[in-house]
């Protein structure tokens, strides 16, 4: 699974996956993308990252454009926001995919404190549990279908 975390939310969603999934081998896409040609060989290669202005950080999205995926593997994406979820980061995954001839199988929001300021204050406790709660259950259902 590559994941691209800049506060935590991404990386959070990712470690908890990982303990349903230990097979499941973790990469950083910043390191990824310092790789002359990165690539991938797998049954099953997964994108964990935080939707950006509702769409794909720009690391994400030129991680994507560089990477070569062998075979015909799974893909799945999941999304971390703040927000309910709408904006189009699996549009713009499936667009990049799409140039390589592959689809995305699977696509999940997982829905965690918002962190963008801005947009809202920082949340209270008591919402941060909640929302870790309901992200936990559907991280479990989510590994169901990953591998």
């Amino acid at each position: 699974m590559y994941y691209y975390s800049a506060t935590g939310n991404s990386l959070y969603t990712v470690k908890s996956l990982q303990e349903l999934l230990p097979e499941a081998e973790l990469r950083y896409i910043p390191a990824a993308l310092a790789e002359d040609s990165p690539s991938v060989n797998a049954e099953c290669v997964g994108f964990v990252f935080p939707m950006h202005y509702f769409g794909l950080p720009l690391q994400m999205e030129e991680f994507l454009e560089k990477l070569t995926i062998y075979e015909s593997p799974y893909t799945f994406a999941i999304a971390t926001c703040g927000v309910p979820y709408w904006g189009r980061p699996f549009l713009d995954v499936e667009a990049i995919l799409a140039k390589k001839n592959r689809k995305l199988h699977g696509k999940w929001y997982v829905r965690l404190v918002s962190n963008y300021i801005p947009y809202r204050d920082i949340a209270a406790d008591w919402r941060i549990s909640i929302r870790a709660w309901l992200a936990e259950r559907k991280i479990r259902k989510m590994a169901k279908f990953v591998f």
